[in-house]
């Protein structure tokens, strides 16, 4: 988890095991947000993604490094970005 401001907000989540997805689920569920953001550019991230759009959420995926998906392919990762 970077150290910024913030990430220690009860709106931020880290889904490293199945009780901090089920704490996510909970949040989401009481708190129906309309956006999300997500940190992050592999494959676990997309999947993530992808179920908050599924959900109705506007997603954002951000990523520290030049690309998303950096271990695939760079034509791949690009054609994912798009």
């Amino acid at each position: 988890m970077p150290s910024l401001p913030g990430v220690d907000s009860p709106n931020v989540f880290r889904p490293c095991n199945a009780p901090d997805v089920d704490r996510t689920q909970a949040y989401l569920d009481a708190e129906e947000p309309g956006s999300t953001l997500i940190a992050g550019g592999g494959f676990i991230v997309f999947e993530i993604a992808e179920a908050f759009r599924e959900r109705g959420l506007s997603t954002a995926v951000v990523e520290l490094l030049p690309r998303i998906m950096f271990t695939m392919d760079p034509e791949l990762g690009s054609m994912i970005a798009a």
